[in-house]
């Protein structure tokens, strides 16, 4: 027993250590929006910046320079937002979406704007064509044979339903796979782009246990590689729980906008989320506008969680 302090102490020190850069990354992520809406924007804007150091170059694309301008702008430095968002747009960040998106209102009525809507995305050298058009084919054909049919946005109630949609997805998943295995994970670094499977993974994950370990074993690939969110797998293991085999979640991240949809064990679902790097469910909660379920009782972020180690005295 005279061991039991050296063992427990050697224990808590590798889980301290244990985290990757993908880890911190995900959760300083997290904490950085968390921060945000407690209206805390110069701490959440350094813990963003503090995150992405975590990121490898392969794994940055224009979204990230995007957060940046929106965290540049919470702060009030409209020179550096407008900076990043100008990176963004030439990072490939579709313009379209920048007449729908409110939070960038304040930016529009500068004297950045008109070089902003001038600018265009750059192409780089490296990128990768036909993959591109590839990904866009496969695009293209999903939802194609989706809308053809009607099924666009109609639930699945019957069996010739349930067979259309194997048959599409099985398609799409097919050769999701076959790109994969010819040109790796898209992303900036390499092939020019960013592109996440994420969609196509979710809409196949709900058929054979083969076809869903396959899955699972791409998005852990991808999350190593800090290209997949820890907490996507949680998503997708949630849903195939509820959907297929009509069983409660248990990390709590497949939910209706404005309730989480039951969860199997409160007592145990912070710890199961802590695994995947998210938040724990009181603070998702308030993020996301959805109240804790009755019964839940919200359990502390581990010692170092969001990898405090590395963070400036200031936050």
């Amino acid at each position: 027993m005279k061991f039991l302090p050296l063992i427990l102490f050697y224990f808590s020190f590798l889980v301290t250590i244990s985290q990757t850069n993908c880890d911190c990354y995900q959760r300083l992520e997290y904490l950085a929006e968390l921060k945000s809406f407690e209206g805390k924007n110069p701490i959440a804007l350094e813990l963003y910046k503090k995150a992405l150091t975590f990121l490898p170059n392969s794994a940055k694309y224009y979204i990230h320079d995007f957060n940046l301008s929106l965290f540049y702008l919470k702060n009030g430095n409209i020179d550096s937002s407008a900076i990043y968002l100008t990176k963004a747009i030439k990072g490939g960040y579709p313009k379209t979406y920048l007449e729908f998106d409110i939070r960038i209102d304040s930016l529009q009525k500068t004297h950045f704007w008109n070089d902003i809507s001038k600018s265009y995305r750059t192409i780089n050298e490296n990128f990768n064509w036909v993959l591109y058009e590839k990904i866009n084919g496969l695009k293209a054909i999903d939802q194609s044979l989706r809308t053809s049919n009607g099924i666009g946005s109609i639930a699945i109630d019957s069996l010739s339903q349930i067979n259309l949609y194997f048959k599409i997805d099985s398609i799409v998943f097919n050769q999701v796979i076959e790109l994969i295995n010819q040109y790796g994970y898209p992303n900036q670094f390499t092939h020019g782009f960013s592109e996440n499977y994420l969609l196509y993974f979710l809409h196949s994950s709900m058929y054979s246990e083969e076809k869903f370990q396959l899955i699972l074993k791409h998005m852990r690939k991808q999350y190593n590689l800090c290209q997949c969110h820890k907490g996507d797998i949680a998503m997708i293991n949630d849903r195939r729980l509820d959907w297929y085999y009509k069983k409660k979640q248990i990390a709590g991240t497949w939910n209706f906008p404005e309730k989480f949809n039951p969860i199997s064990d409160l007592t145990k679902v912070d710890s199961i989320r802590f695994e995947y790097n998210l938040l724990n469910l009181y603070d998702w909660g308030r993020l996301s506008g959805r109240p804790t379920p009755e019964g839940y009782f919200k359990k502390e972020y581990p010692n170092n969680y969001f990898c405090e180690k590395t963070l400036p005295n200031t936050i």
